[in-house]
């Protein structure tokens, strides 16, 4: 029996104190440095096979409708989206959404993997959506978000034109009745002032001519921006050079430690073998 394999021998007691753990590791350093080496070699070799990704983002700000909101005392003027956020990112992770050239300008090898590599969120706190997409350049996610925004763009416009129809109308028939109470007062009020019925009628007549007019003022103003307006973008969409997948320090930093526990486990199996034959001899 030779001095080393006595040595292994003699440490097959129940514990291993730390100091021959220690020893034992500093003896085996070139099964842990080529396992350092062997990971960073995968993770070198992963880098290079797997294509880069490069991410765009878009903030949407949803098309809005103007609405006269009333109360028993008041009445008030707001804004709403034509399209639940909810149901605007439900209406993206549809397959019809994507057409042909939506998904040849995405690079997308379907509409349906189109739709479930575009991702969609509803920003915190408010009511803004956020639209991203992956691509192997740039150019190619840039471009694919920006056709989907219009897409967006167009699909609330349609939702949106026969609200905004019957919105003109209704202002159009609030004007014709101003008119039709104007005329009324111009030609009557000579002639039913002396009388006191007329002049209650008249009264009442101005009093209606002047809520008309305030009804008229609120419903152009639901019909005009900020408070009716398209889908929009709330900045340019971002895209910025830098790769988002793979990250290079973590895959690296994956091989070197993944390297490291494999030549660690190697070690031990080569210690074990090595104490086996020890022992048979």
């Amino acid at each position: 029996m030779t001095e080393e394999n006595a040595r292994i021998v003699e440490a097959t007691g129940d514990e291993i104190n730390i100091w021959e753990l220690m020893e034992h590791l500093k003896s085996g350093w070139h099964w842990l440095a080529g396992g350092c080496a062997v990971g960073l070699l995968g993770a070198t070799g992963f880098l290079m096979l797997v294509p880069a990704k490069y991410e765009a983002t878009a903030v949407i700000q949803p098309a809005t409708i103007g609405m006269i909101v009333a109360t028993t005392t008041t009445t008030t003027t707001t804004t709403t989206t034509v399209e639940p956020v909810a149901q605007t990112i439900e209406r993206l992770k549809l397959v019809t959404f994507y057409g042909d050239e939506l998904v040849k300008t995405c690079q997308a090898t379907s509409a349906k993997d189109l739709a479930e590599d575009v991702k969609a969120s509803l920003v915190r706190g408010n009511t803004l959506l956020s639209v991203g997409y992956r691509a192997n350049s740039v150019e190619t996610a840039q471009s694919c978000v920006a056709k989907i925004v219009g897409r967006l763009a167009q699909s609330q416009l349609e939702i949106s034109s026969p609200l905004i129809k019957e919105l003109e109308n209704q202002l159009a028939s609030t004007k014709q009745q101003i008119e039709e109470a104007e005329r009324f007062l111009a030609q009557n009020e000579k002639l039913l002032s002396p009388a006191a019925n007329g002049a209650v009628l008249l009264m009442l007549k101005r009093e209606e001519l002047m809520n008309m007019k305030k009804l008229y003022r609120e419903q152009r103003l639901q019909l005009i921006e900020p408070l009716t307006r398209p889908l929009q973008l709330l900045e340019p969409i971002y895209a910025p050079q830098k790769a988002v997948s793979p990250k290079k320090l973590l895959v690296v930093a994956g091989g070197l430690m993944g390297g490291f526990f494999a030549g660690l486990l190697a070690l031990f199996i080569n210690r074990g073998w090595r104490r086996y034959k020890a022992m048979a001899v």
